[in-house]
């Protein structure tokens, strides 16, 4: 699950398929669906950088463009990710970055409010144990 699509790189279809839509899956489902590479993709997480770059990768035949959010706003949302660094990556990557602070005129509708603390998931005596170990 943790292989990442790189320019250049070929999907090997064997039958024998994890179903989750992360890093390099997220290419053969791409392909699977529409069976080319696609001329957009947008995403705002690490994983999903596989399909930005079956997208743009140079054997393409049509122009095709990347955009990946960056996470900058922490009044609106829990954003922590510094603009400068993350577009620059994400620049140096092929992908075009979008602020969410900047480029965003609202990120939530009217009725949702950004909560006083960011929701961080409790570990269960299972996960726990397993670190233990």
């Amino acid at each position: 699950m943790n292989f990442k699509y790189k320019n250049g790189d070929e999907l090997v279809l064997t039958g024998g398929f994890i179903q989750k839509n992360l890093n390099g899956n997220k290419s053969i489902y791409i392909e699977r669906e529409i069976g080319q590479r696609p001329v957009l993709a947008f995403g705002n997480s690490g994983s999903d950088t596989s399909m930005m770059n079956y997208a743009i990768d140079s054997r393409n035949p049509y122009k095709a463009q990347a955009y990946m959010v960056v996470a900058d706003d922490s009044v609106r949302e829990w954003g922590k990710q510094d603009w400068e660094a993350k577009s620059a990556d994400y620049t140096a990557q092929g992908y075009i970055p979008i602020s969410m602070k900047n480029d965003f005129a609202k990120i939530y509708p009217d009725t949702i409010t950004k909560a006083e603390e960011q929701y961080v998931p409790v570990e269960t005596e299972t996960e726990e144990a397993d670190k233990a170990a």
